[in-house]
């Protein structure tokens, strides 16, 4: 009896992906701590973790888009794309939770809730 095919082959990878699936791990994490990074001197200190949370998740979502159109896949061994989006959605939730409600409704200008 014939197996059927479950999922449908992915398209050809356009030219511009190869650079993206190629690239090395240091510039991969590079891109993805630099607006991590960059939020510290912006923000007020008790707003840190809502921002690092909001930044983080926002990172993992422009990183697995870029997984996406690429067609990066599970397929190869190594550290890909979609790990590295999962890690920022890790640091995103973990900011999260590390964050108190009242920092986050003073993050967007809900302050007077808080009382």
């Amino acid at each position: 009896m014939a197996r059927w095919r479950s999922t449908v082959p992915l398209a050809p990878v356009p030219s511009f992906g190869a650079a993206f699936a190629r690239a090395p791990l240091a510039f991969l994490l590079i891109a993805a701590a630099s607006p991590l990074v960059l939020i510290l001197p912006l923000v007020p200190a008790p707003l840190v973790w809502p921002v690092l949370s909001l930044v983080s998740i926002a990172n993992a979502g422009l990183v697995s888009l870029l997984a996406w159109r690429v067609g990066t896949t599970h397929a190869r061994e190594g550290i890909d794309l979609w790990d590295l989006a999962g890690a920022c959605m890790f640091v995103g939730f973990g900011a999260g939770m590390l964050s108190k409600p009242e920092h986050v409704l003073a993050l967007f200008g809900l302050a007077e809730l808080a009382q």
